[in-house]
């Protein structure tokens, strides 16, 4: 088993109109702790595609939630650090997302250790509010 594991959550459904939480959640399988640095501000990327395959949003360096501040460091033994980014449901033209089916793929890139991985993609679900 590796030390750390790194995991996308993603929520199946969500409700049009309103904000999407994606998470990459790093944990520390470990008995001491591990190096865990992430060089901001290209160090995360979230890409949301439509079920066309067509790019309909992805994370701007510097448009990233509070929750992903202060990562640089170790993750404690057993411990585990979460990154987060919320997307308000708008294309990249400004348009607001249909509902239907879309698709999240997360990149972390890190430092000490030096990494890149890939994560997804996550199916998930845009419905109206019943």
């Amino acid at each position: 088993m590796k030390p750390i594991e790194l995991i996308l959550h993603v929520p199946k459904l969500v409700t049009a109109g309103q904000p999407v939480r994606f998470e990459i959640v790093a944990r520390n399988f470990a008995d001491s702790s591990v190096p865990f640095n992430v060089a901001y501000p290209d160090s995360v990327d979230f890409s949301v595609m439509t079920s066309a395959g067509k790019l309909a949003w992805h994370l701007i360096p510097g448009d990233y939630s509070a929750g992903m501040m202060g990562l640089n460091g170790s993750i404690p033994p057993h411990g585990e650090r979460v990154l987060q980014a919320v997307w308000n449901q708008r294309m990249l033209d400004g348009e607001p997302a249909g509902t239907g089916h879309y698709k999240v793929t997360a990149t972390l890139f890190a430092d000490r250790p030096i990494f890149e991985v890939v994560l997804g993609p996550v199916n998930f679900e845009i419905v109206v509010s019943s």
